[in-house]
């Protein structure tokens, strides 16, 4: 297991990653209320909606801001027609940033270097997140 950190160096964090949606309710996401409006414009249970939201969508979270003032926000990305849908603040962004880390430590999450464009004091790229 690695020990990720936000890279000292990062000043300037813009990053995106996917994340699946049961993850991310293992991981205390609430995502009840969409389940909930799935099964209503399908006219099915809510199970079944979030067995079909599951198979359909992935989570894309952004992170943007300074370092130490980091802003959070989510979208559900389609599978199916490749677009993402509205984004909305994730309404805790220290703790969705402690829940990548963790996903990191755990293996359980890559980070596309195409999606990272964290920069430090002079404009160059560096990673957001560094693990030994």
């Amino acid at each position: 297991m690695k020990n990720f950190i936000i890279n000292p160096a990062a000043k300037n964090i813009e990053l995106r990653v996917r994340i699946a949606i049961d993850e991310l309710q293992t991981l205390g996401w609430d995502f009840d209320t969409y389940h909930k409006n799935t099964a209503d414009a399908m006219s099915i249970s809510i199970e079944a909606a979030e067995q079909q939201n599951l198979q359909n969508y992935i989570a894309e979270i952004s992170l943007k801001g300074k370092s130490g003032s980091v802003k959070t926000d989510y979208t559900w990305y389609s599978l199916s027609r490749n677009e993402n849908t509205e984004y909305k603040a994730t309404g805790d962004d220290l703790q969705t940033i402690q829940d990548i880390i963790g996903l990191l430590n755990n293996g359980e999450l890559n980070i596309n270097d195409n999606w990272d464009y964290t920069t430090n004091e002079s404009g160059e790229y560096v990673p957001t997140f560094i693990g030994n």
